[in-house]
């Protein structure tokens, strides 16, 4: 539950550690493997992904990293 409420987190390092603690998120997975998991037999499991691919359709609030 503590790693569902951190995936949930405004922070992106935050949210991202906390994917990559539960089984279904792997890295190496990409999109492919938050689509499979949104379709988990576990509801929390799958509201997360859900919401995780939501953010990665979701045009980006400001840009990461540098802007040059």
């Amino acid at each position: 539950t503590a790693l569902l409420a951190a995936a949930e987190d405004p922070s992106a390092r935050v949210r991202v550690r906390a994917l990559r603690a539960i089984p279904e998120f792997r890295p190496r997975g990409g999109r492919a493997a938050l689509r499979r998991a949104a379709r988990s037999a576990d509801a929390r499991v799958a509201t997360v992904a859900a919401k995780a691919l939501e953010r990665l359709a979701a045009p980006p609030a400001q840009p990461s990293g540098s802007s040059a």
